[in-house]
């Protein structure tokens, strides 16, 4: 069988061939699948019972989660097979969690982007290999829809031989090419990608890249930032495009807008962007989905963070700071940006709802100060629907969404305790108490299971 790894490490040319080709490809392998497949789930939506261990991606295994929605999860994780070419073997990953079938994003022979089905190698297993790979990737966000799953990858390009990774959200100063990557859920082939900046500044990417669906999921929203003038001046990019679904190609693209790039920070805003620019000037936004452009009435709030402002739809939750003569005097907002109309959101307490780090598909925003605030925000909506009860003696640690539902996670009275609240109750449908950390970290939450720091534990039974 001819293997997919060169014996030497990919070269520079074969990435850029790798970042533009349409592989339309899936490289086959031996299963990785779960001992036992898993079951579909019962009619109810709620998972109330799982079970005692995770099942993917394997103990003592590096591995981050991007998005996950229904039976399929996308993340990154180690393959040994992958370090010769890619550093630590720290690969994307598109995973089918009904039988356990893990593909990676890897490379062929001519530099294009293919899958090949593998197995997550665990810390145990896996033996530092020696330093041959040139290149590093970068995990990104993703979504995903009935058939595709869409992963924005940081590609880096080294002139020597590297042995470590960048692994779930640190940072490096370096610049290389962020890629976004169209995959075929059912099995795995690459139909489309595109290179959507070739000097972007790779990581922490949970805070620097945002990525979502329009309402109607025919095109995809990616916003990329660049933080502060001195990675202007290194040549940092940033990235606001609107690209169509079905190939990857793009509808619009807001340096438009701002071509001349004298912003001294775009920050990525959800579904649009944020510029800002010198001391005292007033940032501006700009939405990705409707083109619209929105100038904050008032200066910039400290050193711009992504806390000024966030776009969802036609809306963009701002915060003004109306103080004078640098006093504080900070005001919350949202706005229409196609009428202009503005609507006080009066409650310092809860603030602002925040862009997820992991896409589940879900239809609210989270504000999660934890452990002292807990809100959950329809889209668009001026107040939260619902918040983290008072009475409720948890305290909250990590928390995930599913329908109307908090997955809490936490500490009561000594113990460890995992809740599932409904928003409109204060009487828990479950309350799991478990050991050694099972559910510590939840991130997300679908019918079919949970993901925490240990990996996905499947679901066992669901409200009746």
């Amino acid at each position: 069988m001819t293997t997919l790894f060169r014996q030497r490490s990919l070269r520079r040319r074969d990435l850029l061939i790798a970042a533009t080709a349409l592989a339309g490809s899936a490289v086959t392998g031996c299963s990785s699948s779960f001992h036992d497949a898993l079951q579909p789930p019962t009619p109810g939506e709620i998972p109330v019972e799982f079970a005692d261990h995770a099942v993917w991606p394997g103990n003592n295994t590096y591995f981050a989660v991007t998005a996950m929605r229904e039976r399929h999860l996308v993340g990154m994780t180690t393959v040994a097979d992958a370090a010769g070419t890619f550093v630590s073997g720290w690969v994307p990953v598109l995973v089918d969690l009904t039988g356990g079938i893990t593909r990676a994003v890897l490379t062929d022979d001519s530099g294009a982007w293919v899958t090949r089905v593998v197995k997550p190698t665990s810390g145990l297993e896996r033996k530092k290999p020696a330093a041959t790979a040139l290149t590093t990737l970068v995990e990104g966000p993703a979504v995903i829809d009935d058939e595709y799953a869409y992963l924005c990858v940081g590609v880096i390009l080294w002139d020597f031989p590297q042995q470590e990774p960048v692994m779930k959200g640190q940072s490096l100063d370096a610049l290389g090419h962020l890629v976004v990557l169209k995959l075929r859920l059912s099995d795995g082939a690459v139909v489309a990608s595109r290179t959507a900046s070739d000097r972007f500044a790779q990581g922490p990417f949970a805070g620097r890249v945002h990525l979502s669906f329009t309402a109607d999921r025919s095109s995809l929203l990616l916003a990329g930032g660049r933080y502060g003038s001195e990675a202007r001046d290194k040549g940092a990019g940033w990235v606001g495009l609107r690209l169509r679904c079905s190939d990857l190609e793009i509808e619009y693209d807001a340096h438009v807008l701002h071509g001349t790039d004298l912003a001294r920070s775009v920050i990525p805003a959800g579904q649009g962007l944020l510029f800002a620019y010198t001391w005292g000037e007033h940032p501006e936004v700009i939405s990705l989905l409707t083109e619209q452009r929105y100038r904050h009435e008032s200066p910039a709030v400290g050193h711009p963070s992504g806390e000024e402002a966030l776009v969802v739809g036609d809306w963009v939750y701002l915060l003004e700071n109306h103080g004078k003569n640098g006093q504080q005097d900070l005001h919350r907002y949202i706005v229409n940006m196609a009428t202009g109309e503005r609507t006080d959101i009066p409650d310092a307490d809860p603030d602002f709802p925040v862009w997820p780090s992991v896409f589940t598909d879900r239809s609210f925003l989270l504000d999660a100060d934890l452990p002292y605030r807990l809100a959950v925000w329809p889209l668009g909506a001026a107040e939260p629907q619902a918040t983290w009860p008072s009475s409720e003696a948890l305290t909250v640690e990590s928390v995930a969404i599913l329908g109307e539902h908090f997955f809490a996670q936490g500490r009561q009275d000594g113990k460890s305790v995992l809740k599932v609240l409904p928003f409109d109750s204060t009487t828990p449908v479950a309350t799991i108490e478990y050991q050694k950390g099972l559910f510590d970290k939840v991130t997300a939450v679908t019918r079919w299971g949970i993901v925490t720091g240990r990996g996905f534990i499947p679901a066992t039974r669901w409200l009746d």
